[in-house]
């Protein structure tokens, strides 16, 4: 696997298991998530959010496109609860020494819970 790829995996998996020690272990300092619906430009308020989620979900059909330091991980976020959704989404995330530098976020907010 390349090393960019595990870089990816351990941060899909904290993500999962809402490990904060092991989710901000592999965002780095100056670590940077943009999306339709919120923001961050450093790694702990990005932390903080994640692991406090209101929302238990899975992503489904993930596929990768690995271009150099850029992923592209396309997929089918399930919403389980609180509110049941299929949400088709694309995250691009940039690898640099070993950490998550920046997320990019794309999907389409009318498919997403409401309520919340």
């Amino acid at each position: 696997m390349k090393p960019v790829m595990n870089t990816v995996g351990a941060f899909y998996s904290a993500l999962a298991q809402r490990d904060a020690k092991a989710l901000r272990a592999v965002l780095s300092d100056d670590f940077s998530f943009r999306g339709p619906m919120m923001q961050f430009d450093e790694p702990d308020a990005f932390t903080k959010m994640m692991i406090s989620f209101p929302f238990e979900a899975t992503a489904s059909g993930s596929r990768f496109i690995v271009d150099g330091n850029n992923v592209a991980h396309i997929f089918r976020w399930d919403v389980s609860a609180p509110a049941k959704a299929e949400i088709p989404m694309c995250e691009i995330l940039t690898v640099a020494k070993g950490k998550i530098q920046r997320s990019e976020l794309f999907f389409d907010t009318k498919l997403f819970p409401s309520g919340q």
